[in-house]
């Protein structure tokens, strides 16, 4: 803003451009830098808090930002140790990870040299064809591409006479200039426990970014009203179990929060809500089918007719007579007596917090809280050991334990059939599956059976442990695969071979 002679800038802008700038820290750091600037600045002091944005919107503002002229590129520290944050960056639309626009480079032991150079050949390739690429664990190939992370670019005129861009990229030993599209940008990815390994000069190449899933999960259910109130009294429900158990593999802050995002992520934005209450018929007589279509298309929940019987069971048992006898009395119904006030009863659920009279209302609220919670724990029961389940049964639901023993999870065979019922009862065709499995001794015993292995005493023991027809099952074990094109190759084979439903690979 240009004032007679002077150019004031007003103090969002400066937080804003602040956040661009010297992010990446814890935000109490953050706070204390900005608190500094404005003070060095001249401004009078006062709280600037509600002039911060979380710090999704600060990345997203930067990554949709593609023509912002001059803005370096986006460097994300990922707190998780698995990558998490980048597939529940895709998840949410904020950020592809596709095999296309992902660059990373394996673990694997051999012909590591060969796979550094198709990296950076694709990464030439991309940077002119105006890709935004994510790259994480290039540590071994970021020197290639300094100039390009610096955007110390040299524009040279066509033979058209128009300007283009090109930076200097090392392939191998030798340094070419290579064209770059201008609307072309990288995102690097660095999780935060390799931070400290970085040098300094390859950190300030990038705008920062820490983002941890909680933070992901809160900019997600300020968005939805009714989420956010039932995630939170659904929360106290799954502390006090998770208080109770030890689960295998759970990380605090972490596990909950990515599940909670997965199980989530179709839910309506609340500014599409109204549109499709208006544009939308509800399907069905009853409540339970009213239910059934609230919560897949508005909530991103799919139920099953069982799944519903048991909600309904547990309101029944655990409300307060008033409302067990209302949702006795409403579900009994083989058709809702009013179904406009229904609806309403639905929608005013997402937009406020249900009157005391609104006895509907007040139902599908309690029922949602009911059926979230038990979907997170049976899905955080997975977790736990059978011995654990056994000695802790008496603190836990009934209905949790019978459903925990009722999964075939102690055998791969049982497991096996019953993913290929499953599938079965879903498509008319069967579809291949990828499994995952807790290794024992007999599963690292099982031998490698490949297309057109025809040994009797291979089947025999893959017939015992694995799968009643061992001509429909091909198997392999990773660490007999040294390198990435080994992995694709074995992944590619099994694709093509029309014969092999199931590809177990054990490591």
């Amino acid at each position: 803003q240009i004032q007679g002679m002077s150019m004031m800038i007003s103090r969002a802008n400066i937080i804003i451009a602040l956040e661009r700038n010297f992010n990446g820290i814890p935000s109490k750091d953050f706070q204390d830098i900005v608190r500094v600037f404005i003070e060095e600045c001249g401004l009078h002091a006062e709280s600037d808090l509600y002039l911060f944005q979380k710090p999704i919107d600060v990345i997203c503002s930067a990554l949709l930002n593609e023509q912002a002229c001059g803005a370096r590129y986006a460097l994300i520290i990922d707190e998780t140790d698995d990558d998490s944050i980048m597939r529940l960056l895709q998840t949410e639309g904020i950020l592809s990870t596709s095999r296309k626009n992902l660059f990373k480079l394996s673990n694997m032991p051999e012909n590591t040299q060969m796979e550094e150079l198709s990296l950076v050949s694709r990464v030439k390739f991309a940077a002119q064809h105006s890709n935004t690429i994510v790259l994480s664990q290039t540590d071994a190939v970021n020197e290639s591409f300094y100039d390009l992370f610096n955007q110390n670019f040299r524009r040279v005129a066509n033979r058209d006479g128009k300007e283009c861009l090109y930076a200097n990229i090392a392939v191998g030993g030798i340094s070419r200039r290579s064209r770059v599209s201008e609307s072309f940008r990288c995102v690097m990815h660095v999780r935060e426990i390799d931070l400290s390994s970085l040098p300094a000069p390859f950190l300030n190449r990038f705008e920062k970014y820490k983002l941890c899933v909680a933070e992901l999960l809160t900019g997600k259910l300020e968005r939805h009203q009714f989420l956010s109130r039932i995630v939170g009294r659904a929360k106290g429900h799954i502390q006090a179990f998770l208080s109770m158990m030890t689960l295998c593999g759970f990380i605090p802050g972490q596990t909950l929060e990515t599940l909670l995002l997965d199980m989530l992520q179709n839910a309506v934005d609340y500014r599409q809500q109204d549109d499709m209450f208006s544009s939308q018929f509800f399907p069905g007589k009853s409540f339970s089918d009213y239910f059934t279509f609230f919560a897949k298309n508005y909530v991103g929940l799919s139920i099953t007719s069982a799944e519903f019987e048991s909600v309904v069971a547990l309101g029944e048992k655990y409300l307060p007579i008033s409302q067990a006898q209302a949702l006795e009395d409403l579900i009994r119904k083989n058709e809702v007596e009013c179904p406009f006030n229904v609806v309403q009863a639905f929608k005013e659920c997402l937009n406020f917090i249900p009157n005391s009279d609104a006895i509907i209302a007040i139902l599908i609220d309690r029922l949602f809280e009911m059926l979230l919670t038990r979907k997170v724990l049976l899905t955080l029961l997975d977790l736990a050991s059978p011995e654990e389940i056994f000695k802790k049964r008496k603190g836990l639901p009934l209905d949790l334990v019978e459903k925990y023993f009722q999964q075939e999870h102690f055998a791969l065979k049982p497991m096996l059939h019953s993913l290929e019922s499953c599938s079965s009862s879903h498509t008319t065709q069967l579809k291949k599956l990828v499994v995952h499995t807790r290794s024992n001794a007999h599963i690292v015993g099982i031998p490698a059976v490949r297309p057109e292995e025809n040994s009797s005493l291979k089947f025999a023991k893959v017939e015992k442990y694995v799968h009643p027809n061992p001509k429909r099952v091909m198997i392999e074990h990773l660490n007999s695969l040294k390198n990435e094109l080994a992995l694709r190759s074995t992944i590619d084979t099994w694709c093509d071979d029309e014969d092999k439903e199931i590809l177990l690979l054990i490591a």
